[in-house]
């Protein structure tokens, strides 16, 4: 005959040491209609913070936050995170002539049996041999456990890359890689799924290069706007057309200059003397007679 275990949470330092040492695994909540993936670590810390003020925690979630050392937000998503889960009770008491607050408390026999908050139920024994013949047509409105809470994206037909060699794009991922793209396959990738051709790319590079060789592209980062172009692409626009920050480069100081000489020479044209008003310069005999003039 087997005897039921229990456990007095009463002694505060029981508690902590049964929070610190609780198995627990990042969770995803639904936030703003999309999935928001909890770390375990928000969630151990705003355990301890609860835990902290007694076997009923009255505390608002803003003191909470401090004690966590979280921000509000994430310490309202680990609260959250920890309800769905069944870890943590949060019950709204309303008293007279009173604000509404909530009061939380710590499941502990969860935390010391984590294999009972899983979600799925209870797995059998022996995992059947067969495979399932029809799979589920709807898929599950909660996040699987095994993939951290994060959607799996499938691509649809329009967004499935057109069937080309993959050894020809092997060289303008090269020519990326060489130019300073370090994203050169997620660049090639999105090409590929706009219907790009080979050929397209390559004359993208080769007007890139002719920009860059120039000096006239007025790009503080070429590798970044290569990027952003192939990010970008449609064979239906033109390659000369659609590069980020493509503006002729214009040397301020060389135009500051420029207009300084201009407008120093235009005052000197106003202020000019004109010819038949200069005076004349001295002659031989007028420099004999000034230097004769005391001895007359």
């Amino acid at each position: 005959m087997t005897t039921q275990t229990t456990f007095d949470f009463s002694n505060l330092g029981y508690r902590k040491h049964v929070v610190e040492h609780a198995v627990l695994s990042a969770f995803a909540i639904i936030e703003s209609k999309r999935y928001r993936r909890v770390p375990a670590a928000h969630q151990k810390l705003a355990l301890l913070a609860i835990c902290s003020f007694g076997l009923d925690c009255w505390a608002s979630v803003g003191t909470l936050a401090v004690r966590a050392n979280l921000t509000t937000r994430d310490c309202e998503r680990a609260i959250k995170a920890l309800q769905e889960q069944s870890i943590l009770g949060v019950e709204k008491l309303s008293e007279k002539g009173q604000w509404p607050r909530n009061v939380y408390c710590i499941d502990f026999q969860k935390l010391l049996s984590p294999t009972a908050r899983e979600p799925s139920a209870q797995p059998s024994a022996q995992p059947s041999a067969q495979p399932s013949a029809q799979p589920s047509a709807q898929p599950s409105a909660q996040p699987s456990a095994h993939m951290g809470g994060q959607r799996v994206k499938r691509l649809s037909n329009k967004e499935t890359p057109p069937p080309q060699n993959k050894d020809n794009w092997t060289e303008v991922e090269e020519f990326l890689r060489e130019l300073g793209v370090l994203k050169y396959e997620e660049a090639t990738h999105s090409a590929r799924q706009r219907s790009c051709s080979l050929e397209h790319c390559l004359d993208l590079i080769d007007y890139y290069r002719t920009k860059l060789a120039s000096n006239q592209h007025g790009w503080q980062a070429p590798a970044y706007v290569l990027l952003r172009r192939f990010l970008s692409a449609s064979p239906n626009v033109a390659v000369d057309v659609g590069w980020f920050g493509s503006r002729p480069r214009v040397d301020t100081v060389a135009t500051q200059r420029r207009a300084s000489l201009d407008e120093t020479r235009a005052l000197l044209q106003r202020v000019a003397v004109p010819t038949h008003q200069r005076a004349s310069a001295f002659s031989e005999e007028d420099r004999l007679q000034i230097a004769n003039f005391g001895n007359l």
